[in-house]
């Protein structure tokens, strides 16, 4: 790998970026000789980074003539977050698509189908419960081109894929079942995990569920400088808690910093999004919404997207509700309201 860090220079260019971390070169190098690797980094440390650059930077070094025929499989939870990544992979000029019901082009399901894109995300669910993607894993175009499994959010396998207590129903089986990949694609493919959220024993029940072997392991201290915790009584007059934060977003606008008030049942979720609808009135528009479990799948969208936009400073949750998604710029403010 002589010309390793042209290769690498090459890539960073089409993503606007100056350098790889060095977590980042050492995970990349040893995923490109076949190492299963597990990244335990904090969220924002740009852990997507290393499988998006993969398929290329694989070519690359392979000297593939095409440049273009690795094919990274992508297990992500929720596909709000494979519409987000696959939205900002085609805005770089990297082909990427997501298998779901939600994907309603029959024409993108096609070309996955014959293996035209570099990166396909998709739930354990899809590839390995809907028969149609099944086969088509099992075809020459994959099993000659898949070099890489990454699965992201990798906690999600010990969190939804076995039973939290005995005789309790598991949640989505198949993120346990994720290993069955192994042996539907070309054996010696690795396997990446990624997580921000993993103790020593829910790394070890991921790497043993992804038969994971002689990994390298990359973990960082979890410490996010930019969050801070704040503990405040409150009295039975809960909205009043609030009184300094829609005088914050009243007076800031969209400069305000960004709060994700968290909360246990949808009714408060909806008593104080309607209280900073009372109080903010004109001033409500873009800078505040919320979200819950029954929230459709459009909303989300439109959630998600403001977000990401930066047009939202308060933003409610209820629990039911996974908190997955990735900002661009730094976040600020966390209230868990009982």
């Amino acid at each position: 790998m002589a010309a390793f860090k042209d290769f690498c220079q090459e890539f960073l260019q089409m993503f606007g970026l100056n350098k790889f971390k060095n977590t980042q070169i050492i995970a990349l190098k040893d995923l490109l000789l076949g190492k299963d690797v597990f990244v335990n980094q904090p969220t924002g440390s740009g852990k997507s980074l290393i499988f998006q650059a993969f398929p290329i930077l694989f070519d690359m070094v392979k000297h593939s003539p095409s440049r273009s025929n690795t094919i990274v499989l992508v297990i992500s939870p929720l596909v709000s977050l494979m519409q987000d990544q696959v939205s900002f992979l085609k805005s770089k000029g990297i082909r990427a698509a997501y298998i779901e019901e939600e994907q309603s082009d029959e024409r993108v399901k096609k070309d996955v189908e014959n293996g035209k894109f570099q990166l396909v995300y998709s739930s354990p669910e899809s590839f390995l419960q809907n028969q149609r993607w099944r086969k088509v894993l099992a075809m020459d175009v994959y099993h000659n081109n898949v070099k890489l499994i990454a699965v992201d959010e990798a906690h999600c396998i010990s969190h939804w894929g076995f039973s939290p207590r005995k005789g309790e129903k598991i949640f989505r089986v198949w993120f346990s079942r994720i290993n069955e990949l192994r042996s539907i694609v070309p054996g010696g493919v690795p396997v990446l995990a990624l997580t921000a959220t993993a103790t020593k024993r829910t790394r070890e029940r991921i790497m043993h569920a992804l038969e994971m072997k002689n990994a390298t392991i990359i973990k960082d201290f979890p410490d996010k400088p930019n969050i801070t915790y704040s503990v405040q009584i409150v009295g039975t007059k809960t909205l009043e808690t609030f009184h300094s934060l829609i005088a914050e977003v009243e007076q800031q606008g969209a400069a305000c910093d960004r709060v994700i008030i968290y909360c246990l049942i949808i009714k408060i979720t909806t008593m104080i999004y309607a209280h900073f609808q009372a109080e903010l009135g004109q001033n409500m528009y873009k800078d505040v919404d919320y979200k819950e479990c029954t929230t459709s799948n459009d909303e989300s969208t439109e959630i998600q997207c403001a977000q990401v936009q930066e047009m939202m400073d308060a933003w409610h949750l209820t629990s039911d509700d996974e908190l997955l998604l990735e900002f661009p710029d730094e976040f600020s403010n966390l209230s868990d309201e009982d």
